[in-house]
């Protein structure tokens, strides 16, 4: 960090010194002894922290008020996720309209809605520090709605069929077993 008679001078931006004006670069493209000569000092920035997390450098907030604060997100994110299917569901039991059944899969993405945000409010409950609140919070499994979790190398994968074929992991098709009576896609270039 770059000052000047105690101002903080931004890189890229004009300034002005005695009357003499430098250009937005100079700063960049001058020498650190041509910047002390018309005294600019170079000072270490301050500390950084979160001020999510924290008042100041290793002064941690309230870390119940911050629970408060996290837990109230994920049930606002969770309204809104909801908001969106409500009509199906406004839809189905309001007696002036036709009522439809609700669609089977807008019931499963509700119920896996509500399941994730039980437990992100889980997750931000364990917190038994500041520190660990923050963890979590600016971890994948707090901000991606739809984080699954990594599964290990050593577990099983089970097989899965996907267009007649049959791959360890359904997704990659890293093991593909056509059979003895599939026929190959290169055999089909072969009949041509």
């Amino acid at each position: 960090m770059l000052t000047l008679n105690g101002k903080v001078l931004p890189y890229d931006k004009e300034f002005s010194i005695d009357g003499v004006i430098y250009p937005a670069n100079w700063l960049r493209r001058s020498t650190i002894l041509e910047k002390q000569n018309i005294g600019i000092i170079e000072t270490p920035a301050p500390p950084w922290y979160d001020r999510r997390f924290y008042t100041g450098v290793n002064q941690p907030k309230d870390l119940q008020e911050l629970q408060v604060r996290y837990i109230e997100e994920v049930k606002k994110k969770t309204n809104i996720q909801l908001s969106e299917t409500d009509w199906q569901v406004v839809r189905s039991v309001d007696p002036t309209s036709e009522k439809q059944a609700i669609d089977p899969a807008v019931i499963t993405l509700r119920q896996s809605i509500r399941s994730r945000s039980d437990e992100m409010e889980t997750g931000v409950k364990a917190a038994t520090s500041t520190e660990e609140l923050a963890a979590y919070v600016t971890s994948e499994a707090y901000t991606n709605w739809f984080y699954v979790p990594v599964v290990e190398e050593d577990e099983v994968k089970p097989k899965v069929t996907v267009n007649g074929a049959i791959t360890t992991d359904g997704f990659s098709g890293t093991y593909v077993d056509f059979g003895e009576d599939k026929v190959k896609p290169t055999d089909k270039k072969k009949k041509k």
